[in-house]
């Protein structure tokens, strides 16, 4: 389990519980390690078939991954069973399926946005873009005006691979992906 805030971590703790007590003959067990460190071990677990029973990942290409790699076990019979499909938006099943099939159930999202410095906006007499197209627009103008059109700032690398996945997501339907065989 990846927690990201204490809140989370006590609704796990909550639902650990909860289950434990409707399904007395399967224990769950919460384990939780630091990000750098499940990184690592979860392409380890599942290229070798050892660690946890149920993991928690990226939607997207770094799920796609192991889909393509057999590491993980689709879920339709599940997403049927609760009719899933209505509980989601399209393009949040689409992130986690695969060949018409449903790999994961998503439990958290997260939205990146952007701020602009409204003092340059208002010199210059431009306005927010309100559409993917006028972003590269506007980006463009402003790279003309010798002005670094997007500036990201983080001591964690991952923001910066984040913004990159987003980047290339609306860019391309599918990526290139190199991989590497883990050895066991």
């Amino acid at each position: 389990m990846r927690s990201t805030s204490a809140s989370e971590r006590s609704n796990f703790i909550a639902l650990e519980k909860r289950f434990n007590l409707e399904h007395p003959q399967i224990k769950i067990k919460f384990i939780t390690y630091r990000t750098a460190q499940y990184k690592q071990l979860i392409s380890h677990w599942l290229s070798c078939n050892t660690g946890p029973d149920v993991l928690f990942w990226h939607a997207g290409e770094r799920l796609q991954q192991f889909v393509r790699n057999n590491y993980v076990a689709n879920l339709d019979d599940m997403w049927r069973d609760n009719e899933l499909n209505y509980s989601f938006a399209p393009s949040l099943i689409n992130l986690i399926s695969h060949d018409g099939s449903q790999y994961a159930v998503p439990i958290t999202y997260y939205h990146w946005g952007f701020y602009y410095n409204r003092n340059l906006f208002n010199d210059l007499s431009i306005s927010p873009p309100d559409t993917w197209q006028q972003f590269i627009q506007l980006s463009l103008k402003l790279k003309k005006l010798k002005i670094n059109p997007i500036s990201l700032g983080s001591s964690e690398l991952w923001p910066l691979a984040a913004w990159f996945d987003y980047f290339m997501l609306i860019q391309a339907a599918t990526l290139k992906v190199t991989r590497t065989k883990t050895v066991c």
